[in-house]
């Protein structure tokens, strides 16, 4: 049996090792300094997708606001860049916008509007692999651009193909998809068009 004594001191060597091990422990936090997390933006976007100038009128703002929130929830923007732009640019030119993402693997989104003709044209520049089949994904935006059926397009039979391009077309607003490959096969291309 241990002695009262005996017990004092294993209580005072478990305290004297227990202090120096959280001394060192505050040592080596304070050496290695570490930073303070950073908070995560709301929006990555919004900063950079403005135009230059920023005095657009009140309507035009709201337009460019509507349009960036229907293009940046579209499956395309989803699927290039998983929507995650490094950077984004806006001009505008009379009622026509256009905004080019970039993306961190140089994929690029690139969309045109011109409200007074009522054209759209989504082009995405990005490397797939040969074997993928983009049908589906250009079908979604199909049907997120002309909601909830589609433009009408024949997904069945391309209304042009080559060697490097297949195109289908749509019997609403003249709509049509593209998609273009490079010689070995790869999709560097994705397209949604329309004008009504």
């Amino acid at each position: 049996m241990l002695s009262f004594e005996r017990m004092g001191l294993a209580r005072q060597v478990r305290a004297g090792w227990l202090g120096l091990a959280c001394g060192l422990l505050a040592c080596l936090l304070a050496a290695c300094e570490l930073p303070a997390p950073r908070p995560a933006p709301a929006d990555p976007v919004a900063a950079r997708c403005d135009p230059p100038d920023g005095s657009l009128p009140a309507a035009r703002r709201a337009d460019l606001a509507a349009l960036r929130a229907a293009v940046e929830r579209g499956p395309l923007f989803v699927a290039v860049g998983a929507g995650r732009p490094a950077s984004c640019t806006v001009l505008a030119d009379g009622s026509q916008w256009q905004l080019d993402y970039r993306f961190a693997d140089n994929a690029t989104l690139r969309v045109t509007r011109d409200t007074r003709i009522e054209y759209t044209d989504l082009t995405a520049h990005v490397m797939w692999p040969a074997a993928s089949d983009p049908r589906d994904l250009l079908q979604r935006a199909e049907r997120a651009s002309f909601a909830p059926a589609g433009c009408g397009i024949d997904w069945q039979q391309p209304a042009e193909s080559s060697a490097t391009t297949q195109v289908w077309r749509g019997d609403v607003c003249q709509c049509q998809a593209r998609v273009q490959r490079d010689t070995s096969g790869h999709v560097v291309a994705l397209g949604l068009r329309s004008a009504c």
